[in-house]
């Protein structure tokens, strides 16, 4: 399918119907890098929309001028999501810069409702590996505090791969984080 987002013509494809979950890749991959690992998961698990988008310059979504850095991604997600699924209480899951590009949906979104600066009380995922020499795990330790319902899980024999790597514990952390979520529906 395709969503035309600030005159760009955005790539996504959607699995299943109901509560909508945006998955967002990581920097240079596309769709498949998310739904390679999520949709395992969700086999058994009705109830759950799954919006898989290519970000620009990657998978089938062209680049664009307009894209200057991460806060011009940033501002593309959000217009997309406000496209796609325009008003909607949904979930937000991400892969390396697409877990930080989570990060500031959740952050723009959230102060819509909030005018106050507070943590973000709903269930979170913190997925690291122990290997990681990209990004490493250290630093997202210090952003747990922001979330008081974050698990934070850091993995040996897992790199910056470790839905891949550790794919197993992978999608016992997610079927327990949708578990959560559930819970607060």
């Amino acid at each position: 399918m395709e969503c035309i987002v600030r005159n760009i013509p955005v790539y996504y494809e959607t699995y299943g119907t109901g509560t909508p979950i945006i998955m967002i890749h990581g920097y240079t991959p596309d769709h498949r890098l998310m739904t390679g690992c999520m949709e395992p998961v969700f086999a058994q698990r009705p109830g759950w929309q799954r919006i898989y988008l290519d970000l620009p310059g990657m998978g089938r979504t062209p680049a664009s001028d307009q894209i200057q850095g991460i806060d011009d991604m940033l501002d593309l997600v959000v217009a997309f999501i406000d496209a796609v699924i325009p008003g909607q209480p949904f979930l937000i899951a991400g892969e390396s810069y697409g877990g930080n590009l989570s990060r500031g949906v959740v952050q723009r979104k959230f102060a819509q409702f909030s005018k106050l600066a507070q943590p973000f009380t709903r269930p979170v995922l913190i997925f690291t590996g122990r290997q990681d020499t990209v990004v490493g795990y250290r630093d997202a330790w210090n952003i747990l505090e922001q979330y008081p319902r974050g698990t934070f899980a850091v993995l040996d024999r897992a790199g910056h791969n470790g839905h891949i790597e550790q794919s197993q514990l992978f999608n016992a952390m997610i079927h327990e984080w949708l578990d959560r979520v559930e819970e607060t529906l």
